[in-house]
């Protein structure tokens, strides 16, 4: 039933409960009126009935038979209302006229006022029990209409109250993606769901168009540097079909050096994004014109601030491939977070004014070295204010930031810009957009034609193991399909340099070889002579299973004894794509440094 016809129902039953009340009362007046007047003459009657029967007593006391002739004729003709009334009035009369003793008179003259009492009482007590009974019907009633009415309103209250409660279910899981099904039911929250869900899909196609507009505007490939691992990702505001002015962008400007470039534009929109695409290509620009980052972000300030748009926030850095030395500035964005090859977690220094503020503004620059193993992330605030709320510590979403970047740095994702992204955002859908470029250097002044990789460490140091497997995947990361998953190579890589680490004294050369579409991994150790059983381990042995995983994994395992050791090869289970070939630089490193202002 629908709520406004429940509504109508209780009114109803309202506006009825009184009226019935009303016609019980105006019943119940006549009643006690009826009941009054019948009391009334009810006492009338017995005051003659009683008179007449004194006055025939006293003229039989005083033995006078005219009077007693009128007094026992007034007696029969009042004492008439019932045949016990007329019988003893006729009774003592008889005793009067045949002169009966005085005690026979004086018993019929008592029983002449009993039956009159007997009588008043029994008229009495019908209309104390009728007005009983009506009062009774009238209370019963308006007991069962209150009664009613509550119960009318209490099922209609929990009625409501849990389609409700189902309705916001629905709304809550709607907007989290997941259909729980129709609310159902012929009601006015029935009607709103279905309107509510009409009007979520027409805004779920309309962010879904705008989420595509903006992806179109970001770069659609980014570049394949050697010695180099570029992931990105980028995801769009949960809340809203407007798109967003974020962005990341990562180009070659020439052999030996990579521009960077992270911003947002302040808004939604396709003002916002208009602005965002018409920056990036202005920052493009600028950095085939300057020479300096600085004077990069000046350039494109100047050009913001007399186009009249919106404020923008932007990082810009360039990467020397040949020394690793990154030289960047910012103007009111979120400093980047780097790790050290050492596997040190911190976010850079460095600041500027924020973008379309001030015409003359000059950008300090700053620089820092990213060397073999070490890594940087860049990213805009939605992803550190994905948290937000009142009162919300953007310092302690940095700080929670950093370490999500710790834990992924060691990841065999095939997109750790992505998994950063997610593990920030807790699997919940972002507050605002978020874009996010991982940028990881394998090697520095790496040649092109160079498919070989050697690493010599001490494989007992976990410090040491986890950098060779970092850079391990980094490497055949570079030379892997999209989206390829690494979490087989790495279990391998990770039992082979456990079993040096358990077997031998340690020390390890890690060598991994591209050819055409294949990747060898060589594991070279001091240890004694490998023996590699076909047959399984006991079921109970702490050891004997590495090399076993190890074969079910590979391609190809192949144990040969060397002069110093032994060499473990092996086939890793991955299809590679090939690279082009180009020279190769000498490396280069230096001290991280801030520079004068441009």
């Amino acid at each position: 039933m629908r709520f406004l016809a429940q509504i109508r129902v209780q009114a109803i039953v309202v506006a009825l409960v009184p009226v019935l009340v009303l016609a019980l009362m105006l019943a119940y007046t006549d009643t006690t009126r009826d009941a009054t007047n019948g009391s009334l003459l009810l006492a009338n009657h017995t005051r003659d009935v009683v008179s007449a029967n004194d006055a025939l007593f006293n003229a039989y006391m005083r033995k006078n038979p005219t009077q007693i002739r009128k007094a026992a004729a007034a007696l029969l003709a009042v004492a008439d209302t019932t045949p016990d009334e007329a019988h003893a009035a006729r009774a003592f009369v008889d005793a009067v006229r045949n002169r009966a003793s005085p005690l026979t008179v004086s018993l019929a003259r008592r029983d002449v006022d009993k039956t009159q009492r007997i009588i008043a009482i029994a008229a009495l007590s019908k209309s104390s029990d009728l007005l009983s009974q009506f009062s009774t019907v009238m209370y019963f009633a308006l007991a069962s209409g209150i009664v009613l009415f509550l119960a009318l309103a209490v099922a209609f209250a929990a009625r409501v109250a849990l389609r409700a409660q189902l309705l916001r279910y629905n709304v809550t899981e709607l907007l989290r993606g997941h259909d729980p099904g129709p609310l159902g039911g012929n009601d006015e929250l029935n009607e709103a769901e279905h309107e509510y869900r009409t009007v979520l899909e027409m805004l779920q196609q309309e962010h879904s168009n705008a989420s595509v507009l903006q992806r179109a505007l970001l770069p659609q490939n980014l570049p394949s540097i050697p010695g180099v691992r570029i992931d990105a990702s980028y995801m769009p505001s949960a809340s809203g079909t407007e798109i967003g002015g974020d962005w990341y962008d990562v180009f070659a400007m020439n052999e030996a050096r990579l521009g960077i470039s992270v911003g947002d534009v302040a808004g939604h929109g396709l003002l916002a994004a208009s602005a965002m695409a018409q920056i990036r290509q202005a920052v493009r620009m600028a950095a085939r014109l300057c020479d300096r980052p600085g004077e990069v972000l000046q350039a494109v300030n100047r050009a913001a601030y007399d186009e009249g748009g919106p404020l923008v926030t932007l990082f810009y850095g360039e990467l020397s491939l040949t020394s690793g030395v990154l030289r960047y500035a910012s103007a009111g964005h979120p400093m980047p977070i780097t790790v050290e090859s050492t596997g040190v977690v911190e976010q850079l220094n460095g600041g500027g004014l924020i973008m379309g503020a001030d015409r003359h503004v000059e950008y300090n620059q700053y620089s820092t070295v990213l060397d073999a193993g070490s890594a940087i992330v860049l990213f805009t605030d939605g992803l550190v204010e994905s948290g937000r709320k009142v009162g919300y510590d953007y310092d302690a979403g940095v700080r929670r930031l950093v370490e999500v970047v710790n834990r992924q740095y060691y990841s065999a994702a095939s997109n750790i810009a992505q998994a950063i992204q997610r593990d920030a955002l807790g699997g919940q859908p972002p507050l605002d957009d978020t874009a996010v470029l991982f940028i990881g250097v394998t090697d520095i002044g790496y040649a092109r034609a160079n498919t070989s990789k050697m690493w010599t460490i001490d494989a007992r140091e976990k410090s040491a193991a986890r950098r060779a497997k970092r850079a391990f995947l980094w490497h055949l990361g570079e030379f892997a399909p999209d989206g390829a998953d690494l979490s087989a190579c790495e279990l391998i890589f990770g039992e082979l340099l456990g079993n040096v680490a358990r077997h031998t004294p340690g020390i390890a050369e890690v060598t991994i070889e591209i050819t055409a579409n294949m990747a060898l991994l060589h594991i070279d150790d001091e240890g004694p002579p490998i023996v590699h059983a076909i047959a399984k381990p006991e079921e109970f042995a702490e050891g004997g299973r590495g090399l076993l995983v190890v074969e079910s994994l590979a391609r190809n395992l192949r144990i040969a004894r060397m002069r110093a050791g032994n060499r473990v090869t092996v086939e890793l289970p991955i299809t590679l794509t090939g690279r082009d070939t180009g020279p190769r630089v000498p490396r280069w490193a230096a001290r991280r440094t801030a520079e004068a202002p441009s």
